[in-house]
């Protein structure tokens, strides 16, 4: 009998194994309480993906599809509830080890105040103002703010039990232990909302600046192609004044759009210095300022395109030069130009597509 070979199928499947490896990413993390403890055997889920039991420390890791914006979290046979991520919601690729926090239950006040931010976020996100990356980073920073002054409470509570347990004067000190803890409670109180009016302020001034920013230079380089593309028709402004005409409206909106972006890019730069962490993103945005202005409108639209595609229209019509000489030197001029545009035209699309995914991403 003849043997079978299964080796080209073994090596088939673990290929299959290791390209399926590949389009993954792992999410490492951990599912703590609120004193950042690990807890054990608390089953975690990508929802329509992988599962994994926490270890003794909390830790986790899962594999899910890299070519996904991001993924819910779940968790099952967890005494207490999730409380972070907001939603469940992890976006991808994550930034580091994922923490997962959950609730004691027994701690009504804090429960009462988790459920309060929740439903704080979740009249943002019905109201549509703010990014789902600014929605969970306003949840995570009011989160370990709440847990952070919930635990000095709990140390002021337990340094004024120790001092009471050796007083005598035991109802005196009660009075003035309730007023102590009820003062703090009311300073936290105050400074919490304090914080989520000044942080949702600050996101929603960086979401218009996001959508000012990439308005303003999505709408330049549209205006800069509609001038590649009109280029090429030089000759119709000497054969009609319909042609002239057409080429004058795309110039003048280019001007418009260009002004714009000259105009702002100084505020544009300041704003993502102040709202935006990556302190690299400014150096970045300028660059891209710089190659607009400086690369590219100077000496190709101003220099360029000025003097030798729209002088010899313009000494044509104000009968200077006659027709033939004033469109073979406009002609030139418009191809010199198309040829220098094209390969900088290229390189703006991956600059502003770099710098407004950059802040995007951190958005």
């Amino acid at each position: 009998m003849k043997a079978i070979n299964y080796m080209p199928t073994v090596f088939l499947l673990f290929a299959f194994y290791l390209n399926m490896q590949c389009q993954n990413i792992e999410i490492l993390g951990k599912v703590v309480d609120g004193q950042m403890k690990g807890v054990p055997n608390v089953k975690v889920k990508v929802v329509g993906e992988s599962v994994c039991v926490t270890k003794m420390d909390g830790s986790f890791n899962l594999y899910v599809p890299s070519n996904k914006e991001y993924v819910t979290i779940s968790l099952e046979n967890c005494p207490n509830p999730m409380v972070s991520p907001y939603a469940g919601r992890v976006n991808l690729p994550p930034s580091g080890e994922l923490r997962i926090r959950v609730c004691a239950m027994e701690n009504t006040k804090l429960r009462d105040k988790v459920e309060s931010l929740g439903r704080q976020i979740g009249k943002l996100e019905r109201e549509r103002q703010l990014s789902t990356r600014q929605l969970a980073q306003l949840h995570q920073v009011m989160l370990d703010t709440i847990l952070f002054y919930e635990n000095q409470v709990q140390q002021l509570a337990q340094s004024l039990d120790e001092k009471e347990a050796q007083l005598d004067e035991k109802e005196v000190l009660l009075d003035e232990r309730q007023g102590q803890i009820t003062a703090l409670e009311e300073k936290v109180e105050l400074l919490q909302q304090q914080l989520f009016e000044a942080l949702e302020e600050k996101y929603l001034r960086q979401y218009q600046t996001y959508k000012d920013l990439s308005a303003d230079l999505n709408a330049y380089r549209s205006r800069l192609k509609d001038v590649q593309r009109e280029l090429p028709r030089i000759s119709d402004c000497f054969l009609s004044s319909q042609g002239c005409d057409n080429f004058y409206s795309v110039i003048k909106k280019y001007s418009e759009t260009r002004n714009i972006v000259d105009e702002t890019s100084s505020s544009m730069v300041e704003a993502v210095t102040h709202y935006w962490d990556d302190q690299t993103l400014p150096y970045k945005l300028q660059e891209t300022y710089d190659f607009i202005l400086k690369t590219l409108h100077e000496p190709i639209i101003f220099d360029m395109v000025n003097e030798q595609v729209l002088t010899p229209i313009k000494d044509y019509s104000t009968k200077q030069r006659g027709r033939m000489a004033a469109q073979k030197e406009a002609e030139r001029g418009a191809g010199a130009a198309m040829e220098a545009l094209a390969p900088l035209i290229m390189e703006l699309d991956m600059k502003i597509d770099e710098i407004l995914k950059r802040l995007s991403d951190n958005i």
